[in-house]
């Protein structure tokens, strides 16, 4: 797809907690997937290069925006809207190619010649990964902390995720963070978040421990 609809309003309601890095994640993140009319890859390398994120902020808020507005399948992080949207265009794009053949089989074969008769294109196939793999996402690697959630399961957090965020916060004990988060949520199993918006929380505390020490 060349083009895509973006509505303002929709948008900027539905993305107005996110910060200026996350943002720009989500914006770049549905263009690459548009583009492709596909999902996403799994692979983190091939997705981090995909969208030309090489600093550690950049490559957390993919994560936080990957785990908030996308869905994990088999074959690749995936987006219900857009999902849909590009459903309807290869449907639309479909009906053009058949009345174009219609139109050109209906001509009088005075003024038609063998080559302008298109051969039928095949159906679109069901979203392919960008870049096929079988590496899982981090959050369900091998996990070194586990953080509990408001359905009573708990998010494991990897060291290569943790690295990320002491990359990006260099002044914050990682470990030690994550062991003050476990305790608070513990004891505030109300306000635990969910499988989408945990990293988003991970990456605000540790931003707040960074800018107050």
């Amino acid at each position: 797809m060349n083009f895509y609809k973006h509505h303002l309003g929709d948008y900027a309601s539905h993305t107005a907690h996110l910060s200026w890095d996350e943002d720009c994640a989500y914006t770049k993140l549905l263009r690459a997937y548009y583009s492709a009319e596909r999902a996403l890859p799994l692979d983190d390398i091939a997705l981090f290069r995909l969208i030309r994120a090489d600093k550690s902020h950049q490559k957390i808020a993919i994560k936080s925006v990957l785990s908030e507005f996308f869905t994990l399948e088999s074959d690749g992080y995936h987006n219900k809207r857009a999902d849909e949207e590009i459903t309807k265009y290869q449907a639309q794009a479909s009906t053009n190619r058949r009345i174009a053949r219609e139109r050109i089989v209906n001509e009088p074969s005075t003024n038609r010649t063998p080559n302008q008769i298109p051969e039928p294109e095949p159906e679109p196939e069901r979203s392919k990964p960008l870049a096929p793999s079988d590496k899982q996402p981090p959050v369900n690697g091998t996990a070194i902390a586990f953080i509990p959630l408001v359905n009573k399961t708990e998010f494991g957090v990897t060291a290569e995720y943790l690295k990320e965020l002491e990359t990006a916060y260099p002044a914050v004990d990682g470990p030690a963070t994550l062991r003050e988060i476990r305790a608070w949520c513990i004891s505030n199993p109300r306000q635990c978040k969910t499988q989408r918006g945990v990293t988003r929380f991970l990456n605000r505390w540790f931003e707040k421990v960074q800018n107050h020490g």
